[in-house]
């Protein structure tokens, strides 16, 4: 009984321990919230006082800042004002003086004005005084025998004119062979029909002299008679009465199809060419084909892609021809092929541009185009067009410059035995019948603007063998260059 009462006696005292110790922990924490409360309260009230300071301070300084800055506008805006005043009035003055000097050359043109409108009143009635007189001298002159003479003199020399142009007309023609029963007029008729495209207007014939042969003088209405008279066998090929025609070909540059669309439209109707190689189309890939040729015609053509440049064929629409594909490591070469097939062989057409230069990327392109010409030979019968810039070539004497560029070419008209066929670029018209018997060369068209023609074509199995019937250097030459001395000799 006695530990159990002890027990609850320290449990009491603790009891009584812990609620006194609350107790004063409890006023130690009023006693600490009281005395922060008071140092809150001084320090918000130091705060303030410092704040209206401050703020006092501020508008203080607020308040010069503005007077000052306003002071300043209002000297700045006074001294302007001054600036003004001073340059308006610089530039009245200035105004003034321009509109006094303007009026002065106003007065001073218009004095000027007037006095040349005096003196050309003066002139203008002096020079009526002169016609005046001129006419009264005119008048007297017609009161005499003068004026007669004068006329008749005027009248001999308009006849002697006319009679020029009447002369003009005409066409001397040597050498015909007069057939028995045949008046010249016929004769000439027949001559006009069968080689002439422009058939002239013959008025009347009459021989020169009386021996025979005789000279058929012939008063034509054409003045391209003389020219296709004197080369009939370059100009038959454009006769188109002849219905048993073989095929029809023509090259040109033309430089530029877009300006000569109506030249070429009247080319394409007048010769009716079966295939027609053009150089330097100047087309982009924009051009439609059928906005540049009229109905029958198809383009086969390569486009350049910048400015200038560019080949084609203009192919007739009953030509059975097949496009050949160029290989796409020559894509940059301006050139394109085609085959053309009749019932005999296989013609291989190559047009073919360089546009010249002799520099270093000049004869890379010679070597590129070198190789594509040499596997795109490969035809039956080739024939290489095109404008190659090579003027230098005397195909003659088959000699060239000794340049890169000429003996690239040259090297592969050599290896592939290739021909050429006209041997001046100039304004003139071949036939390649001999080299080719069933194809038909037309002239290309000047009027096309055209600058050359190169016409290449393999030899040696179309040469006949009638060649060397009349001596000649430069076909036994062009013979000798087939032959393989190699193979002749047995030189390995």
């Amino acid at each position: 009984m006695a530990k159990s009462h002890s027990a609850e006696s320290f449990d009491n005292m603790i009891s009584k321990v812990l609620e006194k110790s609350n107790d004063n922990v409890m006023k130690l924490i009023d006693k600490l919230m009281d005395r922060s409360n008071e140092s809150l309260e001084k320090i918000i009230i130091l705060s303030n006082n410092n704040l209206e300071k401050l703020f006092d301070k501020f508008d203080s300084n607020v308040t010069k800042l503005i007077e000052k800055s306003n002071e300043n506008v209002r000297k700045s805006l006074a001294h302007s004002e001054n600036i003004l005043s001073k340059l308006f009035e610089s530039t009245v003055i200035r105004m003034e003086a321009l509109g006094n000097s303007f009026e002065r050359a106003v007065k001073s043109m218009s004095e000027a004005v007037t006095e040349s409108m005096g003196q050309l009143l003066t002139t203008v009635a002096a020079l009526s005084t002169s016609v005046s007189e001129c006419q009264k001298q005119v008048l007297k002159m017609n009161e005499t025998p003068l004026i007669e003479s004068m006329t008749r003199a005027l009248w001999a020399v308009d006849q002697e004119r006319k009679d020029e142009e009447r002369r003009a007309s005409n066409v001397i023609i040597s050498g015909m062979d007069m057939q028995p029963g045949i008046n010249d007029k016929d004769a000439v008729s027949t001559l006009c029909e069968n080689y002439l495209t422009l058939k002239p207007q013959i008025v009347k014939t009459r021989r020169i002299n009386n021996k025979k042969p005789s000279r058929p003088f012939v008063n034509a209405r054409n003045d391209v008679l003389q020219d296709q008279i004197r080369y009939p066998a370059a100009c038959s090929p454009f006769v188109p009465r002849n219905m048993n025609r073989t095929l029809r070909m023509s090259l040109a540059n033309v430089r530029s199809l877009q300006n000569k669309k109506n030249d070429l439209n009247l080319f394409l109707s007048e010769y009716d060419p079966d295939i027609f190689s053009v150089i330097e189309t100047w087309l982009s890939p924009e051009d439609r084909d059928e906005l540049i040729l009229p109905p029958g015609f198809c383009f086969v053509r390569k486009d350049r892609g910048t400015r200038g440049g560019g080949v084609a064929f203009v192919i007739k629409s009953s030509v059975h021809y097949k496009v050949v594909k160029t290989p796409t490591k020559y894509s940059h070469i301006e050139i394109i092929s085609i085959d053309v097939f009749s019932s005999s062989t296989t013609y291989r057409f190559i047009s073919y541009y360089r546009s010249g230069g002799f520099d270093n990327l000049a004869v890379d392109y010679a070597i590129d185009s070198t190789q594509c010409i040499r596997e795109l030979c490969n035809g039956n019968v080739n024939c290489l067009l095109g404008y190659f810039n090579l003027p230098l070539i005397d195909w003659n004497n088959y000699s060239s410059p000794d340049n890169a560029i000429y003996n690239c070419f040259i090297e592969l008209f050599n290896d592939l035995g290739l021909h050429q066929l006209l041997m001046k670029i100039e304004s003139v018209q071949r036939r390649f019948t001999k080299a080719i018997p069933s194809i038909r060369h037309l002239p290309y068209l000047s009027r096309l603007n055209s600058v050359g023609l190169q016409t290449i074509v393999k030899i040696w199995n179309a040469l006949p063998e009638e060649v060397f019937s009349s001596p000649s250097y430069a076909i036994f030459k062009t013979k000798l260059l087939t032959v393989d001395l190699r193979n002749f000799l047995q030189i390995k």
